[in-house]
């Protein structure tokens, strides 16, 4: 017994040390209001605790493995023999274990006072990159980001060793004094008390362990490891510094060697080489624009031209869950049909893939996910040019609210979009205990009720601000409250996905009424568009199966006082569109489009302001086959099988392509070159660099003066500081 909470309680202590090392830097970050530091404590103490006794629990159950075979020889001769040895095995796994706990949490320190972050797959990457990998290089011989930021990198800190060394004293000299005294204290005051008590009382305290290490288990909450990931912690620094470094270490080493993700970029290697690849996407992004730099062959510069009324517009971006505009109209979503004649409503308007993570990062950061995983999961902490931060930087308040857990399945959205612009993020445990929950988190009507909160808040401050939301309810299960007499009709149908739209277009209608009323979207531009399509499978042909999960409408609205000075006029128009267009066309609109930027999207604020008619075009890529919307048309290519179709925009008709022509040809080699350049450009870390690039707008008067603010300095934007990895 007294081994086990010996070694249970110094794993747990030597967690908490390094937490509190790196308390001071997270306040040089952004200082804590006693409540979050608070919060951030507890919550490290549980996932400390948590880890703790799976530790001790593994260290059991080797020493169990290691002493088994002792136990099937006869016990005159080997009887005292198993629990000698079992006890020898379990202070060698507990050492062990103990090294290992260490060696990461001072890995975990260095990388935390360089990177802010917990070990995470990009110190895999760059430890690969240090021992087993030639580094690559781009078409002019120079080491790519990965390799050449591992080399130079390792240098400069090798060459501030003085620094480090402190640094790594004073932890270790920390973690000493922590493991010393939890030494002496057990020695004169644990174990006696343990040993008392074990012989007075053998199965009591057996027990009374037990339920211990149980609730250890747990982390003292109903909901265990959830719980953590879970917690209501708004501020993305705190919400870091409270989660499991040993947790993340592991997660990070499995998002970098795991076979899977590794397949689809070696699916993306085989499909183009990478330097045709750059040459193909660039003269589909771009054809008439410079492109400056061959380590971030995307970067280009772009016209600068701004869109933009006078005063700086607020941005409300509302991403509605799964929504299908197969089923948007005035049966199922009457107010979505009602308001958008007195929006611009994009008809051909598509998702640029098909799961919320890909939407997210096309729309913000216009760019496209690629083959694998989203980088929002995976590649959160590269650099990346994004909506948010550009905002950010031209003294917008940037926010985002969701509807449930900010790490439900590891999708590390909080930390990807911290670190590309969101000041604050707002998840379901940021909620009252009263707001109505159903399904996989808070109810659209709840949500909606949290976002008008914001709006009040960030109205009240007279500063520009950048808000945007994601619903819940139209997920599956589908679950939703059944009081709308329409709602609770078409919940008896089989398909619930009808009931779940009528439901929150209800509440959309509700929020929407409330927010004019009181007059809250004064100088904000409204842009309201799903994630993606439907995820089930539906339609009458292959065609529409596939393509209807990026079949979702775009509707954009302007108050009516500033309709008159921008052009604005509400109408649907039939200008192809995708989510990668979102971010150049409302930095066009807020006039503050960067001089440089490696957007793969196009900006449409002259068709929103000017009705305008450009020749447009939307990649849409999946992991099997990718689709190239455009001249009235869309064609499909399946990645692997070859197999080239065509269908009108209406997925109507469609037919095999049997005999390629030379344009069908090139639209083929653009798709490829678009998965194998946006793949393995996001793989390589080489789509943006904060320490390259300086951040400049290109409106030649700068930015337009805020609403009620005073005007912004007519001369370039220039970040204070600059960021990389």
């Amino acid at each position: 017994m007294g081994v086990l909470v010996f070694w249970w309680i110094l794993l747990f202590l030597v967690q908490g040390a390094e937490r509190v090392f790196l308390l001071r830097e997270a306040a040089r970050v952004e200082p804590p209001t006693p409540a979050v530091l608070g919060l951030t404590l507890l919550t490290g103490a549980r996932a400390d605790l948590i880890l703790a006794t799976l530790a001790v629990a593994v260290a059991a159950l080797g020493a169990v493995i290691v002493a088994a075979p002792l136990a099937l020889v006869p016990r005159r001769r080997h009887g005292a023999g198993v629990a000698a040895s079992f006890r020898s095995s379990l202070r060698a796994w507990c050492w062990a274990l103990a090294v290992v706990f260490l060696l990461v949490l001072t890995v975990d320190m260095g990388y935390y006072g360089y990177n802010r972050q917990h070990l995470d797959a990009v110190f895999f990457e760059y430890v690969d990159e240090m021992l087993s990998r030639a580094p690559a290089a781009t078409p002019d011989g120079e080491a790519t980001t990965g390799s050449r930021q591992a080399i130079e990198q390792t240098r400069a800190e090798l060459g501030d060793a003085g620094k480090w060394t402190r640094r790594l004293a004073a932890f270790a000299l920390l973690q000493a004094a922590v493991i010393a005294g939890w030494w002496w204290l057990f020695r004169r005051r644990v174990a006696p008390a343990l040993a008392q008590w074990r012989a007075r009382a053998p199965a009591i305290s057996g027990v009374a362990l037990g339920l211990c290490f149980l609730a250890g288990a747990t982390g003292l909450h109903y909901e265990g490891p959830l719980a953590i990931a879970r917690v209501g912690i708004s501020s993305t620094t705190y919400y870091a510094l409270a989660q499991s470094p040993i947790w993340q270490t592991a997660e990070g080493a499995y998002f970098t060697f795991n076979p899977d993700q590794q397949n689809m970029l070696a699916r993306a290697e085989r499909l183009m080489p990478l330097p045709e690849a750059i040459a193909l996407t660039r003269r589909a992004v771009a054809p008439a624009a410079v492109f400056s730099s061959d380590e971030f062959p995307l970067v280009h510069a772009t016209d600068g031209t701004p869109a933009a009324p006078t005063r700086r517009l607020n941005v409300l971006l509302i991403f509605i869950e799964a929504l299908d505009r197969r089923f948007v109209g005035p049966q199922l979503s009457p107010f979505l049909d009602r308001w958008g004649r007195e929006a611009i409503v994009f008809d051909n308007f598509f998702s640029n893939g098909t799961l919320t993570h890909h939407g997210l990062f096309s729309s913000l950061c216009s760019y496209a996910s690629g083959f694998g995983k989203s980088p929002i999961k995976v590649r959160y902490t590269n650099d990346y040019l994004c909506l948010p931060e550009i905002l950010k930087r031209a003294g917008y308040t940037t926010e985002m609210v969701i509807g449930y857990n900010r790490d439900h399945h590891q999708d590390h959205t909080a930390l990807f979009l911290a670190r590309n612009g969101i000041r604050q993020f707002l998840d379901e445990g940021n909620f009252p205990p009263a707001a109505e929950r159903l399904g996989l988190g808070l109810t659209d009507g709840a949500l909606f009720d949290q976002v008008r909160g914001r709006l009040e808040a960030l109205q009240r401050t007279g500063q520009p601000f950048f808000l945007t939301t994601l619903t819940l309810s139209m997920h599956h299960p589908f679950v939703v409250p059944l009081a709308h007499p329409d709602v609770a009709a078409l919940a008896r149908e089989r398909d619930r996905y009808p009931a779940t739209l009528r439901y929150t277009d209800s509440e959309l209608e509700r929020f929407w009424t409330g927010l004019e009323r009181d007059h809250l979207l004064d100088d904000t531009l409204v842009l309201i568009l799903g994630d993606h399509g439907r995820h089930e499978v539906l339609g009458q042909s292959s065609d529409e199966r596939w393509l209807g999960h990026h079949l979702t409408p775009l509707y954009v609205w302007l108050p009516p006082g500033l309709r008159a000075a921008t052009g604005f006029r509400a109408r649907r128009v039939d200008t192809v569109a995708s989510q990668i267009d979102l971010t150049p066309t409302i930095l066009a609109l807020t006039g503050l489009t960067p001089r440089l930027s490696p957007f793969m999207g196009t900006d449409l604020s002259c068709v929103i302001v000017a009705d305008c008619h450009p020749e447009t075009q939307a990649a849409l890529l999946t992991s099997h086959s990718a689709a190239l919307v455009g001249g009235g048309r869309i064609l499909t290519y399946g990645l692997k099988s070859g197999r080239l179709r065509e269908t009108d925009l209406q997925l109507a008709h469609a037919r095999d392509i049997e005999r390629a022509t030379p344009d069908d040809a090139a639209a083929v080699e653009r798709l490829k070159a678009m998965v194998a350049t946006s793949s393995l450009l996001v793989e390589q870390n080489r789509v943006w660099s904060w320490a390259r690039f300086n951040l400049e707008w290109g409106a030649s008067k700068g930015p337009p003066s805020p609403p009620n603010a005073r005007a912004t300095p007519a001369q370039p934007w220039r970040p204070s500081s600059t960021r990389s990895h």
